[in-house]
């Protein structure tokens, strides 16, 4: 069989001839309208055949409904909400990850530590400081001489509603009388001494459901010439105020130094620049107050009880701390 070269075919003569007779020519894949599709596969060609598309149109129709659909009836009653196929109480579904509080959220003592020894320390009416925030809900008035003066009133702290239920089961008037009597006693007693058979350092005196609170100049009148025993040689308090800033560092034969030093180079004690409500309106000290505060620090030093807590101490005292050569106190007030 001879080679015959393609070209020479009658195949490829064919092909140019329908070539060269415009059979190959391309046409444009338009619709009636004369608008373009894909001749592959159009939508709009398919939704023009089906007769939900304008011929004109340059976008199919959209595939998605968003037509207001009907409303759809809830298979559960009120309250309730359709999960798993079961209707669950609304309340209930999510509860432990959705809830805000938990049932056992009243029971979580959300205080910070020093708020809960505070909220004890008021309860305890052996402390000073408790017992003097209970009784000042008594206080009726000023005596004579300008002391403040208190009187038990079975009116007064009475809760209403449910509280006064219970407070009447806790004894009512007689408990909040007893309770007012024992922060009385411990405002008292926390002047107690062991260098004394009585307590003529108290801040205060009782009379019945009366007490009286000495102000800082009634005080000074009634401590002034009591003698304060211990480390002092029996000097009187007025004595011991009038060294306030005079004394001297001791020396020779015979002399004791504290037993915390003091002062080193300089006469007297410093004092102090802690002075709080011991300030008048012109911002000046008021030396009554500030003399009045001393003698009560001495009174501390004497006593047998902590002055925070108002508990006996573990140890008696040595005496009030306050030396007349050094002119001041020479350990903690």
């Amino acid at each position: 069989m001879a080679f015959s070269p393609f070209m020479q075919s009658s195949e490829a003569q064919n092909i140019i001839k329908n070539y060269l007779s415009g059979g190959y020519v391309a046409s444009p894949n338009v619709n009636k309208a004369g608008m373009w599709r894909n001749p592959i596969f159009d939508l709009r060609t398919e939704q023009e055949k089906a007769g939900t598309l304008d011929p004109k149109a340059l976008y199919p129709n959209p595939q998605i409904d968003f037509s207001v659909q009907e409303e759809v009836v809830d298979p559960c009653p009120p309250g309730y909400q359709l999960i798993d196929g079961v209707c669950q109480p609304i309340e209930d579904f999510g509860k432990s990850l959705y809830n805000e509080k938990d049932e056992n959220d009243d029971q979580i003592d959300r205080r910070s530590e020093s708020q809960k020894i505070l909220d004890e320390y008021k309860k305890d009416l052996d402390i000073p400081w408790s017992a003097e925030r209970y009784i000042n809900k008594y206080q009726i008035g000023e005596d004579e001489d300008g002391n403040p003066i208190y009187d038990f009133d079975a009116g007064k702290g009475r809760p209403f509603g449910l509280l006064g239920f219970f407070d009447m089961l806790a004894g009512g008037a007689k408990s909040r009388e007893e309770k007012y009597n024992q922060a009385v006693k411990t405002l008292i007693d926390q002047t107690q001494s062991d260098f004394y058979d009585n307590n003529p350092f108290a801040f205060g005196k009782q009379s019945g459901d009366i007490f009286t609170m000495y102000t800082p100049q009634n005080y000074l009148n009634q401590v002034g010439d009591v003698k304060v025993k211990g480390s002092n040689q029996d000097a009187t308090v007025n004595e011991l105020l009038a060294t306030v800033g005079q004394g001297t560092q001791g020396s020779g034969q015979g002399y004791q130094p504290p037993t915390q030093q003091v002062n080193t180079g300089r006469q007297g004690t410093e004092v102090s620049r802690n002075l709080g409500s011991l300030l008048q309106d012109d911002g000046k000290r008021d030396d009554t107050s500030y003399q009045a505060a001393i003698a009560k620090n001495i009174a501390r030093n004497l006593s047998n009880r902590d002055a925070t807590t108002g508990k006996k101490k573990s140890t008696a005292s040595t005496g009030s701390g306050f030396s007349t050569s050094l002119g001041g106190f020479y350990k903690g007030r």
